[in-house]
């Protein structure tokens, strides 16, 4: 939310007969998303208005400063979670669970343990046909990895939104959200490939952390690609729109079969 200076906000508002209003009401209030502003920094606004003519008939200016959130993932455990993704991945690893989540993955069994948190599955045939991936591309085989991705998705399906994680649109009597028959917090996988030799394995971790890492790739000298399971099957790619569409549209896009 941005706050200008209020005489200066509030001195064109008009009421249903064209009087002077003070506070401004619903009718003169026009909305424009604001996007891509950084934490904690003064901004200044100017808006000028241009009447039929084109010659410019008012200007409203003013300041705010952003608001502070705290960080819901640390700089500490992003770069625990990328450097021992990072790890797991170059000593032949092919799953990697994040310390806040573990004890609650069912590791497949028959998987063998490589460092806390890093294993090699039994069979990972199915999603390794996939990596690293290429585009957008929807897995409908059947390995270890793919069992366990669709054992930890949460009800409906999809990309977690953090701030629903372990909630359901059930109202209870009360008017709150009910509680989700899942875990909590709810866990996102993410792929995350090194790049030199490239070697891929799939991260689970909470979504927070899941969009943390995925940002931090980039300096880590790795790629990190989104993991979405739906009913239609485990979709793989950069771009999470389109993987989406694919999913829940299957005329968005193909379907690769397993070979």
């Amino acid at each position: 939310m941005c706050r200008g200076r209020p005489s200066r906000w509030t001195s064109y508002c008009q009421d249903a007969s064209g009087n002077p209003a003070s506070p401004c009401t619903a009718q003169d209030l026009i909305s424009y998303p604001i996007g891509e502003l950084q934490e904690g920094t003064p901004y200044t606004i100017q808006i000028q208005a241009r009447g039929a003519d084109g010659t410019q008939s008012r200007e409203l200016f003013g300041a705010f400063t952003t608001l502070t959130s705290p960080r819901s993932v640390t700089e500490a455990n992003v770069a625990l979670i990328a450097s021992e993704s990072s790890r797991c991945a170059a000593m032949g690893g092919d799953l990697y669970t994040s310390p806040s989540v573990r004890g609650q993955v069912p590791v497949p069994a028959g998987s063998t343990l490589v460092f806390e948190g890093c294993y090699r599955v039994a069979n990972s045939s199915c999603i390794d046909a996939f990596l690293p991936p290429s585009g957008n591309k929807v897995i409908k085989c059947v390995d270890d990895i793919t069992n366990l991705l669709h054992s930890l998705a949460p009800p409906g399906r999809g990309p977690v939104i953090s701030s629903m994680e372990g909630t359901t649109t059930t109202t209870t009597t009360t008017g709150g959200i009910a509680p989700a028959y899942a875990p909590t917090p709810v866990m996102e996988p993410v792929n995350w490939c090194v790049e030199e030799p490239v070697e891929c394995i799939e991260v689970i971790g909470t979504a927070a952390e899941a969009g943390a890492v995925v940002a931090e790739a980039v300096g880590a000298a790795a790629t990190a690609s989104f993991l979405v399971v739906a009913a239609a099957g485990i979709g793989l790619g950069l771009a999470l729109g389109v993987l989406l569409a694919i999913l829940w549209n299957p005329h968005a896009g193909r379907h690769r079969e397993p070979d």
